[in-house]
This record gives structure tokens, C-alpha cells and sequence, in this order.
């Protein structure tokens, strides 16, 4: 029953992901460029903690993403490679974080290669990502951004690593407020 119960939740997020109408959605894009945060990049108080949250959670990526309605901005992130660490983006469609913003709620995947909705996805299948836990953002009740951090190997989430990481976007969202 409990597995039934978590299959029909996935398939309500996906479902919420990708209809919800959030990540286009004026007021929500006004809120990410109305505040400011585009100047976050570089922060290194938010730098030190992408890394820290690397280390804590025994993972290779960590990241604080700014979403636009076109495009996930990297506003501080630890382990990336080639032209992503160079670029800090990635179009909205090959972002996980892309979901979390779009509905809102925390997304904790541990094998993206057999999640339906991310295993198709370009961070999968080009930047060889196969767990993701990401954290939406808010500032006034709108998701702006999410912290998450990522795997190249399947990983099963332990209730700790996933308290540490709400506590890393507590942190995060109180050091952007300032």
C-alpha cells in the first residue's frame, strides 16, 4: 500500500510539473528579476555553502539555481563541469530544478535513470546525473529558486541528508532576504 501511495504521488508531481503553469507565470517571473538575486552570483557565504553541502550529504553536486521562465541560472554551485561550470545555465527543459519550481515541493529522486519524468531529461542522459534532491525556494510564498544537490550514482536519501539539505535552504533563503 505505502508503495501504491508513493507511485500515485510521483505520478500527481509529474502530472503538477508539467501543467501547473507556475514557471511562466508573470507575478512568479517579475518575483525572481524583482529581487535582486542575479547579484547572489559569485556569493561566496553561498558558495561555501553549495560546497559544504557536497561534502555533508556525500555527493558530487550541489547547487543554488535562480529559475526564469526559459532558463535555470546557477547562482553559486559546487561540482560541475565543462561548459556548465562556465555558464552557470541551463535551459528550464534540461533542469531538474525545473519541477521543484514548478510545483513548489521538494523532489527526492534516487535513481533518475528509471524515474519516468527524469529519465529522458538532458541531465540524465548528457550530464550522467542519477539522483536529485532539490528544495524549492520562496520569497513571499513564490518559488524563485531551489537548492538541491545531485549524484552520478543512484542514491537512497536518508532522512538526515534531507534535513540537512532543508536546513542548507533555510539558509540559503535567509541569506538572499538580506
Amino acid at each position: 500500500a505505502e508503495e501504491l501511495l508513493r507511485r500515485a504521488d510521483r505520478a500527481l508531481y509529474a502530472d503538477k510539473a508539467q501543467h501547473s503553469g507556475a514557471i511562466t507565470d508573470p507575478s512568479r517571473v517579475a518575483a525572481v528579476f524583482g529581487a535582486g538575486l542575479f547579484d547572489a552570483a559569485n556569493d561566496p557565504e553561498l558558495q561555501s555553502l553549495t560546497e559544504t553541502l557536497a561534502e555533508t550529504l556525500g555527493v558530487p553536486v550541489a547547487a543554488l539555481a535562480l529559475i526564469t521562465d526559459r532558463e535555470a541560472i546557477y547562482a553559486a554551485q559546487t561540482g560541475f563541469d565543462g561548459d556548465l561550470a562556465e555558464t552557470c545555465r541551463l535551459q528550464l527543459g534540461e533542469s531538474y530544478c525545473q519541477y521543484p519550481a514548478a510545483t513548489g515541493r521538494e523532489l527526492v529522486v534516487g535513481d533518475t535513470g528509471s524515474d519516468p519524468m527524469l529519465r529522458d531529461n538532458f541531465s540524465t542522459t548528457e550530464l550522467g546525473l542519477r539522483a536529485y534532491a532539490g528544495i524549492p525556494l520562496k520569497l513571499d510564498d513564490i518559488t524563485i529558486g531551489v537548492l538541491c544537490a545531485a549524484s552520478d550514482v543512484p542514491k537512497e536519501w536518508t532522512p538526515e541528508q534531507l534535513g540537512a539539505l532543508r536546513m542548507a535552504a533555510d539558509h540559503a533563503m535567509r541569506r538572499l532576504a538580506r
